[in-house]
C-alpha cells in the first residue's frame, strides 16, 4: 500500500508540473492579450499565436495525459479504499476480541478472590491489593485473623489524594477502628477481650457517616460463638464521605514503608494468619494481589461463624451454575430456597433446554417474584401482587404439576404468605431437560461481552441479595461447591443505603418497621428550603395531624 502511494504521489507531481506549465503558457497569452487596446496589429499576432499554440498536437497530448493521470489517481484511490475494508474489519474485529478478553480477566480476578487458602505472615510479608469500592458515607470490612503478636496492622484502606482512610489495627491485643473522612480522625476500641491468644477471631467494622462501629467474634477456645456487644464512637464533624477509588491504597496484614500511612495509625505490620477478608460486601482474594513484599506462606483456611452455613452472598455481577438433578422428572419440578435482598429487578432462578423451546424461571420484577416457563406450546406466567424486596428472608417454593405452576412467597419473621398460580398453554406438559444441561441461579454467564442467550421473558439483570437452602425436586445445592461460579461468597451482609432526591416537593413512605423503645435513626440530608418535614413516624392507631 506504501509503495503504490509514493507511485501515486509521482504521478501527482508529473501531473502537477504540468498543469503549472500550461497554466504559465496560459499567463503569457493572458499578457498579450492584454495589449489589446494598444495594437490590434499585434493582438491578431497574439491571437494567432495562441491558435497556433492550443491547436499545437503536442500540446493536446500534455493536457489529455495530465486529466488521464488524475483519472488513473482517482481509481487508485477507491482501490485503496477497497483494500482498507478488511483492515476496518479486523479493527473491529479486535475491539470485540478485547472486550471479551477484559470480560474473561474480571472473571479471573473474581475466581482469584474467592481462594479460601489464608496468608501466613512472620512480620515481612506486605501485600497490596486492588480496592474494588466506590466513595460514599457507609462501609463494612469483615476479617479472620489468628494471631499471638499485641501490635499488628490488620487493615489498612487510604486515598491516593486526600486524608480519607479506614484501618484496623491491634494495641495491645485490643482491636482499634480508626478512620477519617476529611474532618479528623475517628476511634473506636472493643474494650471486651484481647484477640492475641492464637485463636481465629472474626472482627466486623462499619462506618455509616460519622459514627463507627466494631464487634469481634471469638472462633475458637472456650468463648468460641459468643454474641459480642458492638462498640461504637463519632468521628468530629461534619464531612461523611471517604473519598477514595480504585487507585486507593489497600494493603490486608502490614503496610509498604513507602505508602502514605495516616499518623493516627501505630502499627505498619503482621505476624500471624490472615483468613477470610471483604470489604463493603466484596471478597478481597489474598492471593489475588497488587504487589509483594517479603515471604508470605498459606495458612490453614478460618473457620467460619456456623449461621452461614448454606448461605450465599450473590454480588449483583455474578452467578452460579449448577447441574440437573440425577433424577428428573419433565412432568414435576419443585424448586425451593429462601432470598433475602433489596434489588428491584433481577434473575433469581433458570433453566431451558438447548433449543430453549422449554424454559423456566423465577425473577423479581419491580420487587414482585414472577413465575414464566413454557413446556413448548406456550408460555404461562404469573406475578405477585406485593413486593418481597424488604432485605427480610423469605421462603419461595415453586410447585409445577405439568401445565400449572404455584409458587408460594412466605415472609419468615411475620409469617405472611401470598400464592401466585400460572397455566401454560397448549397441550405439552413436560419440561424436557437434558442430564448435561445447566441450571442457573442469580443471572446467567458473559460471553462475548454479552449475557448467554435466553428467552425474550426473563430479565438479564443479575442478583444482589442472598440465598439459602436451595433445593431442585429435592436435590440440594451448594452454590460454592459449583464448578462454574462468580461473584458468590459465602455468609449475607445484606445492606440497603438509599440516597433519593425530591425535584418538587413529595415524600417516600416506608413501610412495615416496628421501632422499639431505644431504636436509632441515621440520615444524612442537604436542601435549600427553609422549612419542610424531614422524618415523620407515626403509631398505627394514632392519626396524622393536619398542621
Amino acid at each position: 500500500t506504501s509503495a503504490k502511494l509514493a507511485a501515486t504521489k509521482a504521478v501527482a507531481a508529473d501531473a502537477n508540473a504540468t498543469a503549472i506549465d500550461i497554466l504559465e503558457r496560459l499567463a503569457d497569452l493572458n499578457l498579450r492579450l492584454g495589449g489589446l487596446q494598444l495594437n490590434c496589429s499585434e493582438l491578431e499576432k497574439t491571437v494567432d499565436a495562441a491558435n497556433q499554440m492550443i491547436q499545437d498536437p503536442e500540446k493536446n497530448t500534455i493536457i489529455h495525459a495530465a486529466g488521464a493521470k488524475v483519472k488513473d489517481l482517482e481509481d487508485e484511490a477507491d482501490r485503496l479504499l477497497e483494500k482498507l475494508q478488511p483492515i476496518k474489519k479486523l479493527q473491529d474485529n479486535l475491539r470485540r476480541n478485547i472486550s471479551q478478553i477484559q470480560e474473561l480477566i474480571n472473571q479471573a480476578r473474581k475466581q482469584a478472590n474467592s481462594i479460601k487458602v489464608s496468608v501466613s505472615s512472620g512480620g515481612d510479608c506486605l501485600r497490596s491489593y486492588r480496592p474494588d469500592i466506590r466513595k460514599g458515607r457507609y462501609n463494612a470490612i469483615i476479617l479472620h485473623v489468628k494471631t499471638t503478636t499485641s501490635d499488628n496492622l490488620l487493615f489498612y484502606l487510604g486515598s491516593v489524594r486526600y486524608v480519607d482512610f479506614l484501618a484496623l489495627e491491634m494495641r495491645k491485643g485490643k482491636v482499634n477502628f480508626l478512620w477519617d473522612v476529611g474532618s479528623g480522625v475517628g476511634r473506636v476500641e472493643y474494650p471486651h477481650h484481647t484477640i492475641d491468644n492464637g485463636n481465629w477471631h472474626r472482627i466486623e467494622a462499619s462506618r455509616n457517616g460519622l459514627n463507627g462501629t466494631i464487634s469481634v467474634y471469638p472462633l475458637e477456645g472456650s468463648m468460641a460463638g459468643m454474641m459480642p456487644s458492638p462498640a461504637s464512637d463519632n468521628s468530629p464533624t461534619a464531612y461523611t464521605i471517604l473519598d477514595v477509588d480504585q487507585n486507593a491504597y489497600l494493603f490486608v496484614g502490614g503496610i509498604f514503608g513507602t505508602a502514605k500511612k495516616a499518623e493516627a495509625v501505630r502499627a505498619s505490620t503482621f505476624a500471624g494468619c490472615m483468613g477470610e477478608t471483604f470489604l463493603d460486601g466484596k471478597p478481597i482474594g489474598l492471593w489475588n494481589y497488587r504487589d509483594r513484599q517479603g515471604d508470605c506462606k498459606g495458612c490453614v483456611v478460618s473457620p467460619q461463624r456456623t449461621d452461614g452455613e448454606g448461605t450465599f452472598q450473590l454480588d449483583g455481577e455474578g452467578y452460579a451454575a449448577v447441574g440437573r438433578p440425577a433424577r428428573w422428572n419433565p412432568n414435576v419440578s419443585t424448586v425451593t430456597f429462601k432470598f433475602r435482598t433489596f434489588s428491584t429487578d433481577a434473575l433469581l432462578m433458570y433453566l431451558a433446554t438447548e433449543d430453549m423451546k422449554d424454559f423456566m424461571s423465577l425473577e423479581l420484577s419491580d420487587g414482585k417474584v414472577r413465575v414464566n416457563f413454557d413446556l413448548g406450546s406456550g408460555v404461562g406466567s404469573a406475578i405477585s401482587a406485593n413486593r418481597h424486596n424488604d432485605g427480610r428472608w423469605k421462603a419461595l417454593t415453586m410447585s409445577r404439576n405439568k401445565k400449572q405452576a404455584t409458587v408460594t412467597v412466605v415472609d419468615i419473621d411475620s409469617g405472611a404468605e401470598e400464592k401466585i398460580v400460572a397455566l401454560s398453554q397448549g397441550s405439552a406438559t413436560g419440561l424436557n431437560l437434558k442430564e448435561n444441561q445447566k441450571i442457573y441461579f442469580g443471572g446467567l454467564p458473559m460471553i462475548r461481552n454479552y449475557s448467554m442467550a435466553a428467552r425474550s421473558e426473563v430479565t438479564l439483570k443479575r442478583y444482589a441479595g442472598c440465598l439459602r437452602d436451595i433445593e431442585v425436586s429435592r436435590t440440594p445445592y451448594n452454590l460454592l461447591s459449583s464448578t462454574d461460579y462468580t461473584g458468590v461468597t459465602k455468609g449475607c451482609n445484606v445492606e440497603n443505603l438509599y440516597t433519593v432526591s425530591f425535584s418538587k416537593p413529595g415524600y417516600m413512605e416506608l413501610g412495615g418497621l416496628s421501632l422499639e423503645v431505644g431504636t436509632e435513626i441515621s440520615l444524612s440530608f442537604s436542601t435549600l428550603s427553609d422549612t419542610g418535614i424531614i422524618l415523620l413516624a407515626v403509631g398505627g392507631a394514632s392519626p396524622i395531624s393536619q398542621e
